[in-house]
């Protein structure tokens, strides 16, 4: 039997982002479905890594096991999993640039970011966060609680930018000028706006940059978006 690939080429998302926008409609949904599943993967190792701050999670093994490993799908992995595996509703849709490893392998890029960065919400105190986690343990209730609020805000904050993403992909915004305003426009209503509303009223120690976390954020989910919505690269999908 003759396989014929057909490559779809499609628009760059442009600016700051990668990934490309694509009109076949299979890719959309799937790229889509897995965005807002990462950016509710990050929002649930978020909330882990509240836990352990709060002590509800009493050290990195637990921590570990909120996040990957606990049982009955009640993990974060296993909750980005079934919406998003190889048994998911969305498999058939998905393009080979999108498949099952390389879902499950996005993630991982989205909770080694987390892991790794947490010392740019959890930065005051002495003890050691442990594990792969960088950061430190709360001193007091008065610290947590703020820190606590600025990674609430930081987890909004990736799911308003992933939405801004899907609204480029729609061609609800005709370009990354638009996108970007999404992102972080002089709007109350945009990302940044909201973020600094919701974290305005926090006195957290100096060590916490808030606008540098958002930052950091809004260009690691930019730098992730082109992992994401490849389904209309040059390269990124074929059609049998």
């Amino acid at each position: 039997m003759l396989v014929v690939g057909l490559a779809i080429a499609q628009t760059p998302f442009g600016g700051d982002d990668g990934g490309f926008i694509t009109s076949n409609k299979g890719f959309a949904k799937c790229e889509n479905s897995v965005a807002k599943s990462l950016g509710k993967a990050a929002a649930c190792i978020l909330g882990c890594h509240k836990k352990r701050a709060k002590g509800s999670l009493a050290d990195d093994t637990a921590e570990d096991n909120c996040e990957i490993l606990l049982p009955a799908s009640a993990d974060c992995q296993s909750k980005y999993d079934t919406v998003t595996g190889n048994a998911s509703k969305i498999n058939a849709d998905c393009p080979s640039c999108l498949d099952s490893t390389a879902r499950a392998n996005l993630f991982d890029t989205v909770e080694g970011l987390i892991d790794s960065n947490n010392n740019k919400i959890y930065c005051a105190g002495t003890t050691p966060w442990g594990g792969d986690d960088t950061g430190v343990l709360p001193p007091d209730k008065a610290t947590e609680k703020c820190e606590d609020g600025v990674g609430k805000a930081a987890a909004k904050a990736i799911a308003c930018i992933i939405k801004c993403h899907k609204g480029r992909q729609s061609g609800k915004f005709a370009d990354d000028t638009a996108e970007d305003d999404c992102e972080k426009g002089a709007s109350p209503s945009s990302c940044l706006g909201k973020y600094n509303k919701a974290t305005g009223n926090l006195s957290c120690d100096p060590c916490l940059d808030k606008a540098g976390l958002f930052a950091f954020i809004e260009s690691s989910v930019d730098a992730v978006n082109g992992s994401v919505y490849c389904g209309g690269s040059p390269s990124g999908a074929f059609l049998d």
